[in-house]
This record gives C-alpha cells, sequence and structure tokens, in this order.
C-alpha cells in the first residue's frame, strides 16, 4: 500500500475500510477516499491510455479541471479525483469501448461571416 499513515503536522484519522473492484480485481479504500487515492493507494498509477498517441492517463491537475483520471464507476464515466469510492463500487478503465461516433458536421468547420 502506498498511503499515508503517519505525519510529523497532521492528524491521519482512522476510516472504515470499504471494498471495491478495479477492473474485476478487489481492492479496498477508505471511507470518503477518491477513487484516484485508493487506486495509487493501491499501487495504480496509469487508469487508462490516450486514444489517439497511447499516452498513459492518470493522476494530473487532482482537483477536476483536466480529463487525465476518467474511468468508469457503476457504469458512468467520471473523474476519479472528483468521485468518492462507494462500498462494492466497480470501476474500470475505459479502454477497450468503442468510440463515439462524430457529432453531424464535424470535421467540416465555417468561418464566421463578417459583417
Amino acid at each position: 500500500m502506498k498511503r499515508i499513515t503517519k505525519h510529523p503536522i497532521l492528524d491521519i484519522p482512522k476510516k472504515r475500510k470499504v471494498a471495491f473492484t478495479w477492473n474485476g480485481e478487489k481492492l479496498s479504500a477508505y471511507e470518503g477516499e477518491m477513487i484516484a487515492s485508493a487506486l495509487f493507494a493501491s499501487g495504480i498509477t496509469v487508469f487508462g491510455h490516450h486514444h489517439h498517441d497511447g499516452g498513459a492517463q492518470g493522476i494530473f491537475c487532482a482537483n477536476g479541471q483536466c480529463s487525465q483520471c476518467l474511468v468508469l464507476a457503476d457504469g458512468r464515466m467520471v473523474k476519479s479525483c472528483m468521485v468518492a469510492v462507494q462500498p462494492g463500487m466497480e470501476v474500470k478503465s475505459y479502454e477497450g469501448l468503442a468510440p463515439l461516433p462524430p457529432a453531424p458536421g464535424s470535421g467540416r468547420f465555417r468561418t464566421a461571416a463578417r459583417g
């Protein structure tokens, strides 16, 4: 486990452990812990790979401003740094999902009319 258990200034409160799964593997987290923190504490630092260049995805900003930590949690795409683990939650990488179809008219840009 890669979790802070002792700190020279801050108290690390004892919390109840909850079970969840990552890609079918049983893991545990502390109640109220964000999915990303629980994955990192379990040694999982890569949550997926970018569909264009294959670059590793995971924790980047850790405050919900980017989309580097996207995962599927109970079937919903979420930013793992912003969503707390729930008991029994099923968390998966989004890798292997079919890409979304292009939006109607996508790829065709028009310049704004000048007037």
